[in-house]
């Protein structure tokens, strides 16, 4: 009973408008005002717009329905909406996360994107472009000439051969 006398259903429950008879909300609802309006939820779904929902780790709600992260952002394994965007909050096996929300390859890595994963930079390289071009060098004493990593400074007895970046030695004469 409620503050006035009158009969309340219990939790899980509403009053039918038509006889006032006590109904059962939706399975996944804590309570309810009528049939197929959700107010609140029972643990682990959360509220959608009148549903209840429980979304698995790679899908985020969107109103009433679970929605694919992969069909908003790459290469998450757990997202959420943020601000009018999807952002990934975990990241798949051998990407990493971005303060934007966003997964991407280490520091060391491009993305393969054939099929889909990050691949290693030739050793040479500290960092690389979607091809495996090197951007920059692990070597501090080399520099990247047309995407390899060349000595900055030739040896003695060598030149820098100014069509491919790489030294070349002297010919006997020099």
């Amino acid at each position: 009973m409620d503050t006035t006398g009158a009969c309340r259903c219990k939790e899980g429950f509403f009053t039918s408008p038509q006889n006032g008879l006590c109904l059962s909300c939706d399975k996944d609802c804590q309570s309810c005002q009528k049939a197929g309006a959700c107010s609140s939820c029972k643990a682990p779904a959360k509220l959608g717009t009148t549903r209840c929902l429980t979304c698995a780790p790679t899908e985020f709600m969107a109103g009433d329905t679970c929605q694919s992260c992969s069909s908003q952002v790459r290469h998450c394994s757990k997202c959420e909406p943020h601000q009018q965007q999807v952002v990934c909050s975990a990241c798949q096996s051998g990407f990493k996360l971005n303060s934007q929300g966003f997964c991407s390859c280490p520091e060391d890595s491009y993305l393969d994107s054939a099929r889909g994963i990050c691949t290693r930079c030739p050793s040479t390289c500290s960092s690389c472009s979607n091809d495996g071009t090197c951007t920059a060098c692990a070597d501090p004493a080399q520099i990247v000439i047309e995407g390899k990593c060349a000595p900055l400074v030739c040896p003695a007895g060598t030149f820098r051969n100014t069509t491919s970046g790489q030294c070349k030695a002297c010919a006997v004469n020099c």
